[in-house]
């Protein structure tokens, strides 16, 4: 379990960097990719998508995670960080470039995604913002309990 709790560390820098409670983060993590362990398209192998055009350990579509990108347009990993109100695509690790397949900026992004959609003001419809799935919210909260 050590990528689980590296993971869950990570998440505790990025919640603490954007404001956003880093138990929630890691649900979200667990949810989308299993902390970036399981195996299907979009999650694993990286550079892909899965059927919605949701790629990397947190699941961003491409237009969320940069302005301009089609729903399943993936681009290089090496890109820069997309710039305020552009996309939510963020360097957590310092690299110069954000990656969704790179767990600090996978968490960074979402919680910067997190933090614009209202987390602190009303976590479910945060949620909701980010994936229109009731369950969805559930899986996580519950996940973030146990945390």
């Amino acid at each position: 379990m050590l990528v689980a709790s590296t993971r869950r560390a990570g998440a505790g820098a990025a919640g603490a960097a954007w404001g956003v409670d880093w138990a929630i983060l890691a649900g979200v993590g667990f949810e989308e990719c299993h902390h970036g362990t399981y195996q299907a398209a979009g999650c694993n192998p990286p550079d892909t998508i899965n059927p919605t055009g949701a790629r990397g350990w947190m699941q961003f579509i491409g237009s969320t995670w940069r302005r301009g990108l089609g729903q399943f347009d993936l681009e290089p990993r090496t890109s820069p960080p997309a710039p305020d109100g552009q996309g939510f695509a963020t360097d957590g690790d310092g690299d110069g470039a954000a990656d969704p397949w790179s767990w600090p900026d996978a968490t960074h992004s979402a919680a910067r995604y997190l933090a614009h959609l209202g987390i602190n003001q009303d976590a479910e419809q945060a949620l909701m913002g980010y994936n229109q799935d009731h369950a969805y919210v559930e899986r996580v909260l519950a996940a973030a309990d146990r945390y």
